[in-house]
């Protein structure tokens, strides 16, 4: 399986994200608490539809947030 366009809203400190990964290499950085893990949890969530983090979806579903 591969990704091909990934758009998360309200997961963990992410509140609104848009990634189109390259079919060879893609790259995550950036600076301390800025989202990378929780960006590879949505990846994870997406395949596997469970967190690597926690069991249960109030710890990593942001709440009470307007929807976009």
């Amino acid at each position: 399986m591969s990704l091909s366009f990934l758009e998360i809203h309200h997961l963990r400190n992410i509140q609104h994200t848009k990634i189109e990964p390259v079919s060879r290499l893609n790259l995550i950085f950036g600076k301390n608490a800025s989202g990378k893990t929780s960006l590879l949890e949505g990846i994870y969530l997406l395949g596997l539809a469970r967190s690597f983090r926690s069991h249960k979806a109030g710890n990593y579903i942001q709440e009470e947030k307007p929807s976009t």
